[in-house]
């Protein structure tokens, strides 16, 4: 999977202040895959055809609504 430079620098603030129970950091990966674990259990429909952006506007409207 290729990330834009934006998208790392935001994970790796996301990251910063994270530990584990056990006080290891999370990796970008595990971030990425608990995101999307989150999004898809969190009602994240892939049923109609659509861009990336409509996707990204759907997505961030599923975490305001959350909030």
């Amino acid at each position: 999977m290729l990330l834009f430079v934006r998208q790392i620098t935001q994970l790796d603030y996301i990251l910063h202040g994270v530990k584990q129970p056990d006080g290891k950091r999370l990796t970008r990966a595990s971030l990425i895959r608990a995101m999307l674990d989150g999004l898809l259990d969190g009602g994240l429909r892939l049923d109609t055809r659509t861009t990336e952006v409509e996707l990204r506007d759907r997505v961030a409207r599923i975490v305001r609504a959350r909030r």
